[in-house]
C-alpha cells in the first residue's frame, strides 16, 4: 500500500518520497489507508515463534571463527555473522 504522503523527523511534508532522499521520511497514511492495513494484519494467520536459547561466548566466538574476514566488506560480514548466530540460537 502506497502512503499518501511522507513526513520528516523535521516535519516537513512531501507529497512523494523523493528517489535520492538524505532525510529519514516517515510514511503517513489516510484514515482508509490505515483501516485496509489494520484488516489486513487481523486476517493473517498467528505464527508461533520459538524461543531462541542463549548462546555462550565461546560458541559466538567459534561461529566468528568460521567466517573468512578478508573476502567480504565488513557489512556483508556482519550480516553473515549474524545470520550464523540466529541460526544457531534458534537450534535446540
Amino acid at each position: 500500500m502506497k502512503p499518501s504522503a511522507y513526513i520528516s523527523d523535521g516535519g516537513i511534508l512531501f507529497k512523494e518520497s523523493p528517489p535520492d532522499s538524505l532525510l529519514k521520511l516517515n510514511p503517513l497514511y489516510t484514515s482508509a489507508e490505515i483501516q485496509a492495513l489494520h484488516n489486513l494484519v487481523e486476517e493473517q494467520p498467528i505464527v508461533k515463534v520459538q524461543p531462541m536459547r542463549e548462546l555462550t561466548d565461546e560458541e559466538i566466538d567459534q561461529i566468528i571463527k568460521q567466517h573468512d574476514w578478508y573476502s567480504k566488506t565488513w557489512v556483508d560480514m556482519v550480516r553473515s555473522i549474524e545470520s550464523a548466530i540466529l541460526k544457531k540460537a534458534s537450534e535446540k
